[in-house]
C-alpha cells in the first residue's frame, strides 16, 4: 500500500499511528503481529532521499524462528499460520528429499529504497534443533547491497553466534557471504526435545566462512565456496545414535559405553571445505578411549548427496578387528548408514592409534582461513 519493499511473511496484523510531514512519513506507537512473533518500535520513510530511505528501530519481546523462514523460500513445518505457496514447498522438499528450497527470492526490492533497520529480540522460540534464545542485529541496505552487521545470537547455556552477512543484489545473480562464528555452544542443546539430550556433553567452538551466487538458498549453497569448522574439546555424546545403525556398527567403530549410555569423548572436530558447492570431509575425526574415528568424503550441495566413510583405528587390545568401514550415502536430509566389506579376523589386534593432540589441532582448526 505505502509502496514499501519488505520480505514475505506469514498472516499479519498493525497497529499504530501514521504521521506526515513534507516528504516524511512517521509510524509511531506501532505493535505488529507477524505470524506467531511481535514486534514494537518506530519506522521513518524519508521521501526527500533518493532512493528513499527508511529508518525503523523495533523490538521483539517473541521472536519464532520459523517467521522467519519465507526470506529463504522455506515453509514453517507447523501447520497454522501456512500459506498454500509455503506448504507446497514443504512437500516438494521432502518429495525430493533436498536439504535447501529452491524458491526464487525477489532481490529487486533490495534496489527499490535504502534502509537501516535494527531488531532487538528478546526471546527467540527456535526449532529443537537450533538452541538460540536471544538474537539482535542491524541491517543496513544501499543501493542494493544488504549487510546483516552486527548479527549476535545469544545461545542457551552461554554461548554466543557472532558476526556478519552480506547480500550484493546489484546484479540480477546475487552474490552472498557469510561470516560467522560460534564459543561456548553446549552441544546438548542441539538435541533438545530429544532422548539423546540426557547423555549429550560438551562445548563447541566453530567458524563458518561461505560464500556463493544465486537467485535462491538451493543455488547460493550450489555455488558456495569456503569452510565451515567445529571443534569439541571433550565431553560425551549418547550411545543411541550409533546403536540405530545395529550392533555391527557398533562393533565397528570400537567405542566405550558408560552405564548411562553415554560414550565418553577426549575430542572432536572437523572441517568441512567447500567448492563450487562440492563439500569435501578435512581433518574430522571423534577421539574416543578405545578408537580414534576418521571420515573422508564429499558431499554435493547442487545433487544435495553425501557420500563418506568412517574408519575406526584402535589404540589397544583387541580380539576381534572387523576389517570394514561405516559408509554413509545417500540425500542429505535422510542418507543411510551401513557397514563396508567386513572380514572378520579371530585373532588378536593390537592397536597403534594414539590420543589426539586435541589442543593444538583445534587452534590449527578455526584459526584458518
Amino acid at each position: 500500500m505505502l509502496g514499501i519493499p519488505g520480505p514475505p511473511t506469514p498472516p499479519y496484523t498493525i497497529t499504530g499511528k501514521l504521521e506526515r510531514a513534507p516528504g516524511l512519513w512517521k509510524f509511531v506507537q506501532s505493535k505488529w503481529r507477524v505470524g506467531e512473533s511481535d514486534l514494537t518500535g518506530e519506522v521513518t520513510i524519508d521521501e526527500r532521499q533518493k532512493p528513499e530511505f527508511l529508518t525503523a528501530r523495533l523490538v521483539s519481546q517473541k521472536l519464532v524462528f520459523e517467521d522467519l523462514a519465507p526470506l529463504v523460500g522455506a515453509a514453517p513445518t507447523r501447520k497454522t499460520n501456512v500459506s498454500a505457496k509455503q506448504a507446497q514447498t514443504q512437500q516438494q522438499l521432502e518429495a525430493s528429499g533436498d536439504l535447501f528450497p529452491n524458491v526464487p527470492l525477489n532481490i529487486e526490492k533490495l534496489r527499490a529504497m535504502n534502509m537501516d533497520v535494527t531488531l532487538d529480540a528478546k526471546k527467540v522460540i527456535a526449532p529443537p534443533w537450533l538452541p538460540v534464545q536471544a538474537m539482535d542485529f542491524r541491517v543496513v541496505i544501499l543501493n542494493g547491497v544488504a549487510t546483516v552487521k552486527p548479527l549476535t545470537m545469544s545461545v542457551f547455556g552461554g554461548g554466543t553466534i557472532q558476526g556478519e552477512l552480506i547480500m550484493d543484489a546489484r546484479t540480477d545473480t546475487p552474490k552472498v557471504r557469510a561470516n560467522l562464528r560460534a564459543g561456548e555452544i553446549e552441544l546438548k542443546n542441539f538435541f533438545r526435545e530429544s532422548r539423546y539430550f540426557d547423555a549429550t556433553q560438551g562445548k563447541i567452538q566453530g567458524h563458518l566462512a561461505l560464500a556463493g551466487t544465486g537467485r535462491s538458498l538451493a543455488q547460493v549453497m550450489g555455488t558456495a565456496n569456503g569452510h565451515v569448522a567445529l571443534a569439541l574439546g571433550g565431553g560425551s555424546i549418547s550411545s543411541l545414535m550409533v546403536s540405530l545403525g545395529g550392533l555391527q556398527i557398533f562393533d565397528a567403530l570400537v567405542l566405550y559405553v558408560t552405564g548411562d549410555n553415554r560414550i565418553p569423548i577426549k575430542c572432536a572436530m572437523g572441517r568441512l571445505n567447500f567448492q563450487n558447492g562440492t563439500v569435501t570431509f578435512d581433518r574430522t575425526l571423534l577421539d574416543t578411549q578405545k578408537s580414534v574415528l576418521y571420515v573422508q568424503g564429499h558431499a554435493s550441495l547442487q545433487s544435495q548427496a553425501v557420500k563418506a566413510e568412517v574408519d575406526a583405528r584402535r589404540k589397544g587390545f583387541d580380539l576381534l578387528d572387523l576389517h570394514g568401514t561405516v559408509r554413509i550415502e545417500g540425500k542429505l536430509r535422510n542418507p543411510q548408514v551401513g557397514l563396508g566389506r567386513v572380514f572378520p579376523l579371530p585373532t588378536p589386534v593390537i592397536g597403534t592409534a594414539k590420543d589426539v593432540a586435541c589442543a593444538d589441532l583445534t587452534q590449527q582448526l578455526l584459526a584458518a582461513p
